[in-house]
């Protein structure tokens, strides 16, 4: 009988003049897949269209709050601002630009937003409400495609995705990371406008940070002889404008610095902080390292945005994973006091991270899964770099956790896991493997999804050969002799 594909053909009479046995019904198939390609290409191009396109978008805005540029005023109003700011001159405004694109969906949402919270903070300096800033920020927009000068200029700033706000202060790049919704970009303009390093002269003002929730890094210094030290304060603040960390400076002859050593001398307040000291030369390199380390506590109790934090600092951070089990709770203890003994050499962070909490399991099972509780039994040890990179080993515990036995850990290329082919095939063989050795109905499961795994692929091949190599119906001997009779 023929295939479903040759009935179409012959019944809608469309290919070789309604008669299939001219190109046999192979053929026939081959023109159905070819025609299925077209009808997929078309649907996708359909739905892209939808999703870039303007189907449910709110129309372009005009602009009256924002301000929109082509290349020559960005030229003059951003880059002369930006490279301007940060030498000594106090300049106007810290321009926060929006990057669009016109066929960009997302963009044509957030225009309206962008140009909702530039007028939220005209009304704000009308009202003499942002008296605070000394510098304000201004609001402006860039379609990128408008002219080929705009391209190149977006090009430098932005990345293939659009949209991209950013705000230019001190010669830096700030980049929104943000729900781009009016209130959250006010809040946010103002909030990476603030002065870098705040002067602070009474005990109780430094107090009334650390109450709100703020972790206020300290710098005491006399100038004009730590004018050096100050300015690179100044520049490691930069890095941290867009987090909740606050950078003071303590005059040497002010009331709050009796409470502190003698000039130069930093440290850092905050909710469950113990700063190490500073030790060595204070230029930007020390002091960036030392704000990256002090900003954590001995030991983090981690949810799933501390976790991304310590992923972002850079520092290898050891992860204590443990669950409700009271063995394991006395471990966590364990686990603590060798951390707090590591801690001051400065070359590893520390933190903890209770599984039994769903979204916990969830981030580890995502993010870390062969520590995770789906694969692994609590309580694990492991180091984690970075946003993809950790290394674990069932035999690495607490007991035997020391500063050597962590680099021994990170030099291990089989305890490695990263994002590459060879980390992903080294952790679906360990998986397999754990599971395998598990228990006996594991290892059962494992031999036959080999089997499988094994079996199936060839005998797809082996039919796929002999449908090949079958002949047509009009090909056969018998239905030439028909034909000829």
């Amino acid at each position: 009988p023929k295939s479903p594909c040759c009935r179409f053909v012959d019944h809608e009479g469309v290919m070789c003049g309604g008669n299939v046995r001219l190109v046999g019904c192979r053929a026939a198939r081959s023109l159905c897949a070819l025609a299925l390609c077209v009808q997929l290409h078309l649907a996708f191009a359909e739905k892209k269209a939808k999703k870039y396109g303007g189907e449910g978008t709110p129309p372009r805005p005009n602009f009256t709050f924002a301000t929109e540029l082509n290349a020559e005023t960005f030229q003059s109003q951003v880059v002369k601002i930006a490279n301007g700011s940060g030498n000594g001159k106090q300049p106007l405004y810290y321009p926060l630009v929006m990057f669009h694109v016109s066929w960009c969906k997302h963009c044509r949402h957030a225009l309206p937003e962008f140009e909702q919270a530039a007028k939220t903070i005209t009304d704000a300096l009308g009202k003499r409400s942002m008296e605070r800033l000394p510098v304000p920020p201004k609001f402006f927009v860039l379609e990128c495609d408008s002219s080929e000068a705009a391209k190149i200029i977006c090009a430098k700033y932005t990345t293939t995705s659009y949209p991209v706000l950013k705000l230019f202060r001190e010669q830096h790049e700030i980049r929104f990371n943000r729900p781009r919704i009016a209130q959250t970009i006010a809040w946010w303009s103002t909030h990476v406008s603030r002065p870098l390093v705040l002067e602070i002269d009474t005990s109780p003002a430094i107090d009334s940070y650390v109450q709100g929730g703020v972790t206020l890094f300290i710098l005491k210094a006399d100038l004009p002889k730590d004018s050096a030290i100050v300015h690179d304060w100044g520049e490691v603040a930069v890095d941290y404008l867009d987090e909740h960390y606050y950078f003071s400076r303590v005059p040497s002859s002010s009331e709050a610095a009796r409470k502190f050593p003698d000039a130069p001398y930093v440290t850092v307040q905050g909710r469950g902080l113990e700063p190490l000291p500073l030790r060595g030369s204070m230029d930007v390199r020390a002091l960036a390292a030392w704000v990256n380390h002090n900003r954590f506590a001995p030991v983090e109790e981690l949810d799933t945005r501390r976790a991304y934090d310590l992923m972002m600092s850079g520092v290898p951070t050891v992860m204590f994973v443990y669950d409700s089990n009271p063995a394991c709770l006395q471990l966590k203890h364990d686990f603590t006091e060798k951390a707090k003994l590591l801690r001051p050499l400065g070359k590893h962070l520390f933190a903890t991270l209770n599984s039994s909490a769903a979204d916990n399991a969830d981030y580890l099972a995502a993010t870390f899964p062969l520590v995770s509780p789906k694969w692994s039994s609590m309580p694990r040890v492991f180091v984690m770099i970075g946003k993809d990179v950790y290394f674990e080993s069932p035999s690495f515990n607490v007991t035997d956790m020391s500063a050597a036995s962590i680099d021994e850990l990170m030099a291990s290329s089989e305890a490695r896991q990263d994002s590459s082919a060879m980390g992903w095939l080294r952790e679906k063989r360990k998986i397999t493997t754990r599971f395998a050795l598990s228990s006996f109905s594991g290892f059962l499961t494992v031999l036959l999804v080999g089997l499988v795994v094994t079996v199936c692929p060839v005998c797809c091949c082996w039919m796929c050969i002999c449908a090949l190599v079958e002949p047509d119906e009009d090909d056969t001997p018998a239905a030439k002799t028909k034909k000829t009779n």
